[in-house]
């Protein structure tokens, strides 16, 4: 099922081929980077691995068979780091897999502790938008290339970073049509939704699906020679997006963090159309010149209209997942005006 982001999820059946494509195509990525099946992967990605209320280690498990080990993200803490860091580099992984949040605040321990750094080939994140910040900070401090994958519980898309940094359509996985506002489809450059139709899961097809996740295609061909539409940017969910009280749409806020080193952690949250709430975990060193350029940064991208109030808090709430939004906008935007041409509904299905 969908985690419901949006405030109403959504139950899919799947076919027992439909899982097997879905890792083949997990595997065909991990591949790009020279990770193969048996290597050994630490995944932080919201496994419930440990019970909440755990206050000591073990906050993970392993996985023998297939050469693993599942760290829990909901008790990534000060308090916990070294737990975590011991282990890992214990573990000495060849790839990491995760929530770019979740790795992010791993990253954020490595470079601050003494602990022998990890060295994986390779760091893979999914299921939120990767942050600027959160990418270099993720590189800096394990010494390698992050690749993006995009999925969706719905198996309807499919998208993945290359070792030049290109985002590839995988086209035998679905097809993908990029819509703007207006019905018309989005040009090499524009923004549009995704609507997608999936190939492998004849359990429950899914047809011409508003995924609700909006990207920038291009019409550019990459080095690594790999077919597959490219993508400039995957802007993230619809709900991502601010809108000013002038009426522009802004998306990736992440760049009001790049130079913002004593930001630990941040999120936005838009209630009103001339409200916006950015909620900040402190790092020590934070102080009123940090607040200053962050209200000039903020000014120079969201323009003066909209009032800006800054909230600092020992910690930014996560969903049941471990999942992290970093902007939550409850204002209405023209791309949910978007019909959904064709979708199911248990006990129900229409056809177009």
């Amino acid at each position: 099922h969908t985690s419901g982001t949006t405030g109403k999820g959504l139950h899919i059946t799947l076919s027992h081929e439909c899982q097997q494509a879905e890792y083949a195509f997990r595997n065909l990525h991990l591949s790009w980077a020279g990770i193969y099946p048996g290597m050994k992967i630490a995944y932080l990605a919201g496994h419930p691995v440990a019970n909440p209320l755990r206050t000591k280690p073990p906050f993970w498990a392993k996985d023998r068979i297939n050469n693993s080990i599942y760290f829990s993200s909901q008790h990534i803490s000060p308090q916990n780091m070294t737990s975590y860091l011991s282990c890992l580099n214990k573990f000495n992984p060849d790839a990491v897999i995760g929530y770019p949040s979740s790795i992010y605040l791993i990253a954020l321990g490595l470079l601050e502790s003494p602990i022998e750094v990890v060295r994986p080939k390779a760091v893979f994140i999914s299921s939120e938008t990767l942050l600027e910040y959160q990418k270099d900070t993720i590189e800096n401090a394990f010494s390698c290339k992050v690749y993006n994958y995009y999925g969706n519980a719905e198996r309807v898309g499919c998208i993945m970073e290359c070792e030049y940094g290109n985002l590839h359509v995988q086209s035998e996985y679905s097809y993908i049509e990029f819509i703007k506002p207006d019905g018309s489809t989005a040009s090499p450059g524009e923004i549009g939704e995704m609507v997608c139709t999936g190939f492998s899961n004849k359990a429950m097809p899914l047809i011409r699906y508003c995924i609700g996740d909006l990207a920038i295609p291009s019409n550019r061909i990459c080095t690594c020679g790999r077919g597959g539409q490219i993508i400039d940017k995957l802007i993230g969910r619809i709900e991502d997006i601010i809108i000013t009280p002038e009426g522009k749409h802004v998306g990736r806020l992440d760049h009001l963090f790049k130079d913002m080193l004593n930001v630990k952690e941040a999120q936005i949250v838009q209630d009103s159309i001339d409200l916006l709430t950015i909620n900040i975990v402190k790092r020590n060193d934070f102080d009123s010149s940090d607040l200053k350029l962050l209200k000039q940064e903020a000014r120079l991208r969201l323009g003066d209209k909209i009032n800006l109030k800054f909230e600092f808090v020992d910690h930014l709430k996560k969903s049941p997942s471990g999942k992290l939004k970093f902007v939550i906008s409850n204002v209405s935007s023209p791309f949910k005006k978007l019909k959904q041409p064709n979708f199911y509904e248990l006990g129900e299905a229409r056809i177009c």
